[in-house]
């Protein structure tokens, strides 16, 4: 039989061990991945994971979503590739290759243009991140 002393440290040997990787966890994740969201899942939560980082104003699309202060959405550069580049304003069923969307706001527009398929890359694995948790919470197409 074991004796309470002995129980004891090593219960304490344990707690310590977990406690050390959980600590390592939250070092090496720069997003808390080692918390557990407990509210009601929304794109809110998403969008807060990278709180006070976007560079896009959010709020257009709703109140509750707190981003930057770009209004990349009202960027008139994928309008003029339409103009330039498409029919009549519109990207009416092109392929379109987008290099470095940053948080998605272009890729947004250019499907609203009409584009038919967009490939966008993105090597920043934060950007990237952003552009996936944007293209679910507007509801964005995969094509």
């Amino acid at each position: 039989m074991t004796s309470y002393p002995r129980k004891l440290a090593r219960a304490i040997v344990t707690g310590a061990r977990i406690a050390v990787r959980e600590f390592q966890a939250r070092r090496k994740s720069p997003f808390g991945a080692a918390r557990f969201e407990q509210r009601t899942p929304s794109h809110a939560n998403a969008i807060e994971i990278f709180s006070g980082r976007w560079a896009a104003d959010l709020s257009e699309f709703d109140p509750a979503w707190h981003g930057g202060g770009a209004k990349l959405t009202k960027d008139p550069r994928p309008d003029f590739a339409a103009q330039y580049l498409g029919d009549e304003g519109f990207l009416r069923g092109m392929t379109v290759l987008e290099l470095g969307p940053l948080e998605g706001a272009h890729t947004y527009r250019l499907q609203q243009l009409g584009a038919g398929r967009i490939l966008a890359i993105e090597s920043n694995v934060e950007a990237y991140l952003k552009c996936l948790i944007w293209k679910e919470a507007l509801g964005m197409k995969a094509r």
